[in-house]
Formats: C-alpha cells, sequence, structure tokens
C-alpha cells in the first residue's frame, strides 16, 4: 500500500496573466488545494513540480545537497525541464511519481523534491507579493499574546505534559492576527535580538555587536509589549520546539510588493515531509494514521 497525498493530475496549464496593477490575490483556482507555482510558459500542480524536480535532480543528487535554490532558480529549473519533457510525458511521469512511496526510509530524495514543490507554492500562493510560513519567533509572540489560554509552566512540568500541535496551532491561528501583522514582524525581531543576538567570531571567541538604533528599537519596543521575560522564553521554547512531528499548522505571512503585509490562510509543512518523518519516528502504519489525523 502506497501513500498517495495529491488529487488526480490535470494537464499544466498555461500561466495567468498578471494583472496590471499591483492587485494581490490568491492564485488557487477553484478545487485546487494548493495555487499551482509558475514555471516558464506554464503552471504547475505540487505533483508536477516535484516531480519535475526529481528528474533534473536524479542525475546529479550531490549537486542538490550542495547548492541551495533560490526560488527563482527552483523555477527556471522546472521550466527548462519541463520544455524538455514536454506538458504530456511530464504529466505521465507526475502520475507514476505520485505513486512512490512516501514511508519508504529510502524514499528521502522523493520527499526533498516534494518539499522543494511545496515551497514554491507558499512563496507564489498570492500575484504581486511575496509569501512565507510564520517563523518561530512570529509563533512565539502569537503564544504570549494568548495569555491564560496557555499558561506559563516550568519547562520540565511542560515537557512532560506538552500541547499537542493541533492545540498550538489553534493558539496561533487565532491570536496572531490581534496583532497588525507590522507589530508582529516587529516584535518578532525584537525577541530574536534578545534570545539571538548578532556576534562576530574574533580569535576564535563569539564576540556580541553592539545593537544600532533599529534594533535597540525592536529589542525595546517588544519587551514594553512582552514584559514578563519568563513567558517569552516560555513561548519560545515551544515555539523552538515545534516541528518534531511536522503536523503544525500556522498562516502564511503576506508582504505584497505594494501595500501592507496580512496573514493569509493556514498551511502546514510539506505533507509528504510530514509523513515520512511520522513513518520513520513512529512506523509505517502508525506514522500513516498519524499523518491522516494532521491532515483531517
Amino acid at each position: 500500500m502506497t501513500a498517495i497525498l495529491e488529487p488526480p493530475l490535470a494537464a499544466p496549464a498555461a500561466v495567468e496573466l498578471e494583472p496590471v496593477s499591483f492587485e494581490v490575490h490568491d492564485r488557487r483556482r477553484p478545487g485546487e488545494a494548493y495555487p499551482r507555482i509558475p514555471a516558464g510558459w506554464v503552471e504547475l500542480t505540487r505533483a508536477q513540480a516535484a516531480a519535475a524536480l526529481f528528474e533534473s535532480f536524479t542525475e546529479d543528487a550531490a549537486y542538490r545537497r550542495r547548492h541551495r535554490h533560490t526560488d527563482a532558480e527552483l523555477c527556471a529549473i522546472l521550466a527548462d525541464t519541463t520544455d524538455t519533457l514536454g506538458a504530456r510525458d511530464l504529466d505521465r511521469i507526475a502520475r507514476e511519481f505520485t505513486h512512490l512511496d512516501l514511508t519508504d526510509p529510502n524514499n528521502g530524495d522523493v520527499v526533498e523534491c516534494w518539499e522543494l514543490a511545496h515551497r514554491l507554492t507558499v512563496a507564489y500562493w498570492f500575484t504581486n507579493a511575496h509569501t512565507r510560513p510564520m517563523n518561530r519567533y512570529e509563533v512565539a509572540v502569537a503564544l504570549y499574546l494568548a495569555g491564560d489560554r496557555l499558561p506559563r509552566r516550568r519547562q520540565e512540568d511542560y515537557r512532560k505534559a506538552p500541547c499537542t500541535d493541533a492545540q498550538i496551532s489553534a493558539l496561533v491561528e487565532e491570536f496572531a492576527p490581534t496583532l497588525h501583522v507590522d507589530d508582529l514582524r516587529w516584535n518578532a525581531q525584537g525577541l530574536r535580538l534578545e534570545s539571538a543576538p548578532p556576534t562576530r567570531s574574533v580569535n576564535g571567541r563569539w564576540e556580541p555587536l553592539p545593537l544600532d538604533d533599529v534594533q535597540q528599537a525592536q529589542r525595546d519596543g517588544m519587551r514594553r509589549a512582552l514584559p514578563d521575560y519568563h513567558r517569552r522564553r516560555f513561548c519560545l521554547s515551544i515555539a523552538e520546539g515545534m516541528g518534531l512531528r511536522g503536523t503544525e499548522r500556522f498562516p502564511l505571512v503576506v508582504e505584497p510588493a505594494d501595500g501592507e503585509p496580512f496573514l493569509g490562510p493556514v498551511v502546514g509543512r510539506a505533507p509528504e515531509r510530514c509523513l515520512f518523518e511520522l513513518a520513520r519516528r513512529y512506523g509505517r502504519q502508525r506514522g500513516m494514521e498519524l499523518a491522516a489525523e494532521a491532515s483531517a
């Protein structure tokens, strides 16, 4: 039994023209859970993109591991591969690719390609905007705002009875929108500067760097907005511990080319990576059950 997480495929579609104005809108088409990825003259589904990347990287997997491609580079690879294969062959290959068993520990390369395709799906979710997942500092700020809904506990006590990924995801989804996205990002940057201040290497030792005026304002503003130091550390430790199972789901941060940022749809990690990690940690059958629960 193989695990298939994509709906039936459709032929690569022609790229939809961008509006003349800087209009920002969700690029998902009716009936599609994810938007398609622009790749030259076509737009590809996640499955088609993952299969195209797998075809492209098969002959030089070591190069892929050495080189971290940018989103633009990945889209160029997709365009070249689509041109080489043609839409019909790519769709045939993608249909075969979706049947590769994601619970097989030998299929790590397959999962990596799914994850890269998912990354592009998120990045190009909206027109005229860059979209990204919330970072752990933004998650921590949202958790801080949950107040009594997430009482602070000692770390050892919390580890004995932690909140589930679903509970944490629900709190972040509820409380992240209570701040303007600019304020969320500002406080998150201040929290990052507090917990991981900038440093430099001097004679083999790391020394702190002084904060510039903007960084100082971010850190001080965060401390005024989130005054309880111990609660800040508690919420950040929860945010940093997320991802062990990969089943968390947080709102996307949408940063338009023109206009104010806003929070987008709630999206999780690549479900294929989630299934792969769960199967590796809990066994194939239990992993599939947990992955199904996470996506329900």
